[in-house]
């Protein structure tokens, strides 16, 4: 407990663990769906239970094994788990020295993975346990041998003989490691190395994959927020100080669902400065000082649509130029429409009402004093006589 107090000090600082308030999460990856119910909670603990004695345990201990992690378990596969675990079990009753830090270690372990989100997934959660419950699952063989057999001086050292079964995936992984990057993760890389050309050392960048950005781009990099609400979208890239965005086409879902609508639907702040060749990669340099910051209307369903769901102006909201004029007032199909006002760079000022971004209807023209200069009705941006 005393040693884990810096950290928690430290999480109460930055306002919370990011990787508990993950965990109460339907799906961290979409915030929208909200947090656990009770009944959740059991349906996530039997999820993965069921999965890591289905796919990650025997992919584990198979590295011929193809998991597809996309798709649901294959109930054969638990054939080749359950024997896995049955071992350990037997292991861990004969093995007497440290048995008890074995059980709490292994308790706490597995206990953190079946509350863990069934959305994260993969041998790589494993990698801290392998090594003890290789160990576990070797000392069960050893003493079904030695109990079930003659061989009551079974050697241990037999094992070895399982590096030659080893020995054929590690070549095979030696050989993946040497073999080209996907076309996606090149254009991707080939966006980092312009970055770190092109950009100052302040530069902030947000992408979905920060980490492995920064190995190449070598600029602090942040993951962008999950959150369908343009506004609250960008306020929170301008306070982490972001200057770039960087749109990628690696396959993640995130990246249609929240990403690319807001780039689309704010270009006055999002401006292209770097394009890849196909698959295309995209640096974008952001400025959320221009543009517009308001009511939106999203026509569709982003939780179950299929492709990305772009939002239209609609309601009330400010519009800033790069001249320097405002508009303040009524949006609707993403144009200006109702009743507005339009402040120009020279204090002048127009109220009125506007139609497809133009002024139509009844409306006062003020000059920078505040004098009124025109009033009528207006069509086409021009005073009716």
């Amino acid at each position: 407990v005393l040693l884990s107090l810096p950290w928690q000090l430290r999480n109460i600082h930055i306002g919370g663990s990011k990787y508990v308030n993950q965990l109460v999460m339907k799906n961290p990856y979409r915030p929208e769906e909200g947090t656990l119910a009770i009944g959740d909670w059991f349906e996530r603990i039997f999820n993965n239970i069921y999965r890591y004695a289905a796919s990650e345990i025997p992919s584990t201990f198979y590295p011929v094994l193809q998991i597809e992690y996309y798709e649901d378990p294959e109930p054969v596969h638990l054939l080749l788990g359950i024997p896995i675990i049955l071992l350990c079990l037997i292991g861990l009753r004969a093995q007497k020295k440290f048995q008890q830090l074995l059980v709490s270690y292994l308790i706490a372990s597995f206990g953190i993975l079946w509350l863990w989100p069934d959305i994260w997934f993969g041998p790589r959660f494993m990698l801290p346990l392998y090594p003890i419950l290789l160990f576990l699952a070797l000392n069960g063989i050893k003493q079904i041998i030695t109990t079930y057999t003659p061989l009551k001086n079974f050697s241990p050292y037999w094992f070895l003989l399982l590096i030659l079964f080893i020995i054929p995936p590690v070549k095979g992984l030696n050989q993946f490691a040497k073999n080209s990057y996907l076309p996606e993760y090149e254009r991707y890389f080939e966006a980092a190395k312009w970055v770190k050309k092109n950009t100052p050392k302040t530069a902030i960048v947000t992408t979905r994959k920060p980490d492995l950005f920064f190995l190449f781009a070598e600029r602090p990099c942040i993951n962008y927020p999950y959150d369908t609400n343009y506004t609250s979208f960008l306020d929170t890239l301008s306070a982490r100080g972001v200057t770039h965005i960087v749109m990628e086409q690696l396959g993640y879902s995130s990246g249609i669902r929240y990403l690319y609508p807001a780039i689309v639907a704010n270009q006055e702040k999002i401006r292209t400065v770097y394009q890849t060749p196909e698959p295309e990669a995209y640096v974008f340099a952001f400025d959320n000082t221009y543009g517009y910051r308001g009511e939106w209307r999203i026509d569709g369903d982003v939780n179950t649509s299929q492709k990305p769901v772009i939002g239209v102006k609609e309601g009330e909201g400010t519009y800033i130029f790069t001249d320097g004029s405002r508009y303040e007032g009524s949006w609707r199909s993403d144009a200006r429409n109702g009743f507005g006002v339009m402040y120009y760079p020279d204090g002048s000022r127009f109220e009125g009402q506007w139609k497809n971004n133009r002024m139509e209807g009844p409306g006062k023209l003020f000059d920078s004093s505040g004098n009124l200069v025109k009033e009528g009705i207006w069509s086409d941006d021009e005073l009716l006589p």
